[in-house]
């Protein structure tokens, strides 16, 4: 859906260009730092920071560097039966992605000099490094003993005490390699002294070679869609 509203929004600002273009200054260079919220991505996505260069009147180079965590849409919380300490429940392994993206970023409708909002549209894509990191999980032994170990699908959940923590099983942790594409619209509010405001609403893909076993006994995908909102603030000079 949001996909469709998106292309209707741009189709519009496309046949209708904003009259009010001249009243903003364009700036030289932009500096942004924000956290993203998808639906591929919890209570929190990540963190995203962009560079943006001017290029001509309404035109604007990017670079883009954002970090996110990639979780199962079936994920959730569940206590051990032995301790009630939290785990994951049948979680195999964390996905980081480390996204480097290029792209373009155009002015839609100018804002006014010193206040006022300002909507652009932005498409950006690239590379990726996915961290893929096991799940380490505590484990109850029959001779009393407690072991850390990657979550194992063919262990019986009965024997987990808890979840372990997130630096435990770093000897356990592959890379792979993506490509991504992202589209959106951005709003901003612009501020006194340069700075800025805002939020960016868009859909972005993301492709591995391979399936990646976030969830063990369900379905596990290689291509990751998603709708993300950034929350952002920064700086034009």
């Amino acid at each position: 859906m949001l996909f469709r509203i998106l292309f209707v929004f741009f189709a519009y600002v496309v046949a209708f260009p904003a009259v009010a273009q001249d009243t903003e200054t364009p700036y030289d260079k932009e500096y942004i730092w924000g956290v993203n919220f998808n639906t591929n991505g919890g209570l929190i996505g990540g963190g995203i920071f962009r560079y943006g260069k001017h290029v001509n009147k309404n035109n604007y180079r990017i670079v883009e560097l954002e970090i996110a965590n990639v979780k199962h849409d079936k994920e959730f919380r569940t206590s051990s039966s032995i301790t009630g300490n939290a785990f994951i429940y049948k979680k195999e392994n964390y996905l980081i992605p480390i996204r480097f993206r290029y792209g373009r970023q155009y002015m839609l409708y100018a804002a006014a000099q010193e206040e006022g909002v300002r909507v652009d549209f932005l498409w950006a894509g690239g590379v990726a490094l996915g961290i893929q990191k096991a799940y380490m999980v505590q484990y109850g032994n029959t001779d009393s003993t407690i072991s850390i170990q990657p979550y194992n699908p063919y262990r019986s959940d009965d024997d987990i005490l808890g979840s372990a923590s997130f630096l435990r099983g770093l000897n356990y942790i592959k890379i792979v390699p993506a490509l991504n594409v992202k589209g959106g619209f951005i709003f901003q509010f612009v501020q006194f002294g340069g700075s800025v405001s805002g939020l960016e609403v868009g859909a972005m893909i993301e492709a591995y070679p391979h399936v990646i076993p976030i969830l063990a006994q369900s379905y596990n995908r290689s291509v990751f869609t998603s709708i993300y909102i950034n929350l952002f603030y920064g700086t034009h000079k």
